[in-house]
């Protein structure tokens, strides 16, 4: 939190702010004990050990060009502080003349090699970090924030721009990072070494010698091309070539040795020394002109562009929300935004600028889902309360654009230079303009193909042409297609695939390539987007990509045009346990051995379970679920269905002789039916369009209810009779325009326990079941939020779960006047799975609970992985 005028640190009170970046707030600060001025950075890291270790450390330097470090701390909120000579100047900037530039670096370089004689690397040497006082000396900041060579090969925590990667960490500014320190490599004094170059060059020039386009485009200017110090004067080039040795062992070993490259204040420097002798000066040229040739002839080629790797963690106190619908980078590279917070219900989309360690919350995007970008990356568009919006990510109000539906595909839309947006839905995919208006239709989805909506269009470069893709129960039809502005309706397939895919324009030298999803391996195939064809051979390049449970496969992965990809790792998502839990809380053991389980089930007699379970087999990449079943006395494991794709959300007969679940096998998620017990044939129950996620059988034993999604309305409830003269003919129980779901009938078949966001919170509801007559009186059960619910086996209680993972009850009473509910009280909290229906059940008598959990703790763990350059591994 930040701090304010007149607060105290310590007895440190805090006159103003002074600045702020990834590392935290800076703020100027009154020493009321020694009447001094000071600088207190605040920093995002908490106090620990290592912390006040390596303060120590760097608080030992005192040399008079470095900011001296008096103090460090903890705040109340646990964070650390370092408490800084207070500096009034300027901070470094060129271009100068060459003798000022020198007197400068002359201090620089001291102070460094005070700092390398103690063992402390500053890691993050740049104009910004240097500040030039009136009387004309040089204070070096932020030592505090290097590596203390000899207390950790590792350090994260004190670094105002790192990213972490597998290997490593990469910290420190990317146009001034050596290009092993851009690796993610163990660094020494050699990377300060190449900073001073990079910053003595820029204040000879004014030039930085590493800008890009973005930060992707900076790194790979770093790790692939020869500086060019041509602009640079010739006298200084020399000290300038050593400094910028890509190679370490070829780099100037020592800062305190480029005098001798550059001359003592009192000498000229070696280049300006006039040779006597005309012999010697032929002598010396031809040994250049050979030096020259060995230097242009042996010199090995420069190293290739490599891709670099790194991660981002949810802000603290949060944990990733949406998952793959709300994870996406700017075109221009400098931005990740994602949903996060302590639960779906407080959900919001942050900001990452991925040069800051810190994201940042958007004001005015709560429950913002399925976000897209414009093309200048100025602005976001997202959906939230089934309404398409924009907000410029700079500031200001989140403005309504259109009406927008989820799924059966996704509202995830894209953005052209003349302002058009298209989005996606059941009904096929819409346009609108970006400064809002009425949407227009601009393909309608073919219900003769049987095409169950549009979603993911991306459109080409020429703002005309766009990708998209069609669900379809036709594998033949289901894919990727392009079309136009000018003939929407003439659309052309690309790709047969269950998966959306990316187009990734050309860059760089690299060709364009199309992206998409086979199991959870990313592919890329080179495209010419001219002639819309596909090139060569698929390459894979990323295995294990998260997906999500809905529709088509929700792959967890974005591109940028500026050669970004930003994924969720699919073995990070999976790992989950079933537990037993009494109703006060105490955990009574696994009821399974944890593993990559989903939906569960409690048979009614509360003896066996079934679940989804995903098992990778020897060899293979990536595997889909199937329904599994397993005895409470943990005796026995069996699989119930085998087919190669996803078989879900299974749910008991009322006798538990059978079991009905959805499968994507025809194309679709519909409901199939079989034996409890493992044997005999499988039979389709449902034929429509739209994806399903089956909820309850009744006792009675004739209906099954499930969860669709609807065209305008939203996530739907409907009922499929199993006998009579309906059998198999679906009819909608709730279709408002809101989303409905969490079913569950009351034991005796006369109610519908339920969810519905109707009140912008999604709540549980009871209402009457009274089988196609429509839905009658309602009663909202749940006043903090509720998810899953289940009925007792005498129904004279009820359960359900709150986003943030309590299992709360509440007593049911029927009468002549409808219901009488009893006050909620909150039972237990657990780390419940809460992302996926089916995340608990309740034995009949109400004692015992089982429970979906995360395998670890948090769900705050996950991490979204960024890939710069990804196209380097790949052959053009």
């Amino acid at each position: 939190m930040p701090l304010s005028a007149g607060e105290r640190v310590g007895p440190y009170q805090i006159v103003s702010p002074l600045g702020s970046g990834g590392m935290g707030e800076v703020y100027k600060a009154h020493d009321t004990r020694l009447g001094r001025d000071v600088a207190i950075k605040v920093s995002t890291i908490a106090f620990n050990e290592r912390f006040e270790r390596e303060g120590r450390a760097v608080a030992a330097l005192n040399h008079p060009n470095i900011c001296q470090l008096y103090d460090i701390g903890a705040l109340p909120s646990g964070s650390g502080y370092m408490v800084m000579e207070y500096i009034d100047g300027e901070r470094l900037s060129g271009p100068m003349p060459v003798k000022e530039a020198l007197r400068i670096a002359r201090q620089i370089a001291s102070a460094l090699e005070a700092a390398h004689d103690s063992g402390i690397i500053h890691r993050d040497l740049k104009p910004g970090n240097v500040m030039l006082r009136a009387d004309g000396s040089v204070k070096v900041l932020d030592f505090g924030l290097a590596k203390v060579s000899d207390v950790a090969t590792t350090v994260t925590e004190h670094s105002p721009t790192y990213m972490a990667t597998h290997s490593g960490v990469i910290l420190g500014t990317a146009a001034y990072m050596a290009p092993e320190q851009a690796r993610g490599r163990e660094v020494d004094k050699r990377a300060d070494i190449w900073a001073f170059g990079v910053l003595l060059h820029e204040l000879l020039t004014g030039r930085c010698l590493f800008d890009g386009e973005d930060l992707a485009g900076t790194l790979a200017m770093v790790l692939k091309e020869q500086p060019d110090l041509s602009d640079a004067p010739a006298e200084v080039r020399p000290l300038l070539a050593r400094c910028l040795e890509k190679d370490p062992r070829r780099r100037l070993r020592d800062i305190g040795d480029f005098e001798m490259l550059i001359g003592t204040p009192d000498a000229p420097p070696i280049s300006a020394v006039r040779l006597r002798w005309p012999w010697i000066a032929a002598a010396v040229a031809g040994v250049v002109v050979a030096a020259a040739f060995a230097v242009l002839w042996l010199r090995p080629p420069a190293p290739q562009p490599e891709p670099i790797q790194f991660a981002l963690e949810a802000p603290p106190g949060t944990q990733f929300t949406q998952g793959p619908n709300a994870m996406t980078p700017s075109p221009d590279g400098r931005f990740v935004v994602f949903a996060a917070g302590d639960s779906r219900d407080t959900s919001l989309l942050w900001l990452r600028p991925l040069g800051e360690l810190a994201a940042r919350p958007l004001p005015g995007t709560e429950g913002g889902n399925f976000t897209f970008w414009s093309p200048d990356s100025k602005s976001l568009a997202f959906t939230a309360g089934g309404k398409l919006k924009r907000i410029a990510i700079a500031g200001g109000p989140a403005v309504t654009l259109a009406d927008s539906n989820t799924a059966p595909v996704t509202p995830i839309g894209t953005w052209n230079q003349d302002g058009v947006i298209l989005f996606g839905s059941g009904t096929g995919l819409w346009r609108v303009s970006a400064s809002g208006g009425d949407a227009t239709l601009l393909i309608k989805s073919d219900g003769n193909r049987k095409e169950a909506g549009y979603g993911y269009p991306q459109f080409l470069r020429d703002g005309k042409r766009f990708f998209f893709f069609v669900q379809s129960a036709d594998a033949d039809v289901r894919g990727v297609y392009a079309s136009s502005l000018e003939s929407p309706d003439r659309k052309q397939q690309i790709l047969r695939t269950a998966s959306k895919a990316f187009y990734a324009p050309p860059r760089a030298g690299h060709s364009g390539y199309l992206l998409w999803l086979q199991e959870q391996t990313l592919l890329a195939q080179r495209f010419d987007a001219d002639r819309l064809r596909l090139e060569g051979e698929p390459t894979a390049i990323l295995e294990n990509i998260a997906i999500g449970q809905l529709g088509p496969i929700r792959a967890a992965y974005g591109i940028s045009d500026a050669g970004l990809l930003v994924y969720f790792g699919g073995a990070e998502l999976e790992q989950r346990r079933i537990v037993w839990m009494s109703r006060d809380g105490r955990p009574l053991g696994n009821a399974v051995p944890p593993d990559r389980f989903g939906s569960l089930a409690l048979s009614p007699d509360g003896e066996r379970l079934i679940f989804e379970r995903t098992v990778r087999e020897a060899g293979a990449v990536t595997a889909k679920p199937d329904v599994w079943a397993w005895t409470s006395n943990g005796q026995s494991m069996m699989k119930l269905t085998f087919d190669k794709e996803r078989d879900a959300y299974p749910i008991w007969s009322p006798d538990g002789g059978r079991l009905a679940f959805i499968s994507d096998r025809t194309g679709g998620s519909q409901i199939y039916r079989k034996d409890a017990a493992g044997g005999g044939e499988e039979e389709r129950l449902t034929d429509t369009p739209s994806n399903k996620i089956t909820m309850d059988w009744s006792r009675d034993g004739r209906y099954l209810l499930y969860r669709q999604m609807g065209q305008g309305t939203g996530m739907d409830l409907w009922a499929l009779p199993l006998e009579g003269a309906n059998a198999l003919k679906p009819f909608a129980i709730m279709n408002s325009q809101f989303n409905e779901g969490g079913g569950r009938f009351s034991p005796d078949g006369k109610w519908l326990a339920y969810n519905s966001n109707e009140t912008g919170v999604t709540q549980i509801y009871v209402r009457a079941f009274t089988p196609q007559a429509g839905p009658g009186e309602k009663w909202q059960i749940s006043q903090k939020g509720g998810l899953e619910v289940r009925w007792r086996g005498d129904g004279r209680e009820l359960y359900w779960s709150s986003p943030e993972g309590t299992i709360w009850a509440a007593d049911i009473q029927t009468g002549a006047r409808g219901l009488q509910i009893g006050t909620p009280r909150a039972l237990f909290t657990a780390p419940i799975y809460t992302a996926t229906a089916g995340s608990f059940d309740v034995t009949p008598d109400g004692e015992r609970f089982v429970l979906l959990l995360f395998a670890s703790q948090a769900e705050g763990s996950i991490r979204l992985n960024v890939v710069s350059n990804w196209q380097a591994g790949l052959l053009n």
